[in-house]
């Protein structure tokens, strides 16, 4: 069992495709944002630079093993 999330990049030409197919699985999915030459903008209007996004991503387990988080 798997309670985890999972994130992908498809083309904007195959959403309708990837929708359909997740839906015969049901599965949910959702539209995060859209990626852009530098930023990625969150549905909600949130944006954050790719470069932030991979720092956070890369730095939280150290974090956490180091007993700061």
């Amino acid at each position: 069992e798997d309670q985890g999330r999972y994130v992908i990049e498809v083309a904007a030409a195959d959403e309708s495709t990837i929708t359909a197919l997740a839906a015969t699985q049901k599965l949910n999915v959702e539209r995060l944002g859209v990626p852009t030459t530098g930023d990625l903008i969150f549905a909600d209007g949130t944006r954050s630079t790719q470069k932030a996004l991979k720092a956070l991503h890369e730095a939280w387990l150290p974090t956490y093993m180091n007993g700061e988080a």
